[in-house]
């Protein structure tokens, strides 16, 4: 992740043999999260930059495809999660 000049902001991967399928920022901008074809979803802190939670969010064994972040929602980072083969599901990442 880069900021203004192309200043490396964040530098960090997911644990092989995963891919990233999709990629949300948190309720403050202060975090992201990327969905692998696993069906984890991985919580990074972008000020800390470092993985924020040592275990990711297992969400189901199918490719997370669609990864969407509901606004309006203040005090939970709360997503629509498209996964393949089981449908979208509703999830907080904060509980």
């Amino acid at each position: 992740m880069y900021h203004e000049k192309l200043e490396k902001l964040f530098d960090g991967s997911v644990p092989v043999p995963q891919n990233i399928k999709t990629l949300e920022f948190g309720k403050n901008n202060e975090s992201f999260f990327i969905g692998t074809d696993r069906g984890k979803l991985y919580k990074f802190s972008i000020p800390n930059k470092a993985l924020a939670q040592d275990e990711p969010l297992e969400i189901d064994e199918g490719s997370i495809n669609i990864l969407y972040r509901l606004n309006g929602i203040k005090d939970e980072d709360m997503f629509l999660v498209h996964v393949a083969n089981s449908g979208v599901k509703a999830i907080s990442f904060d509980n």
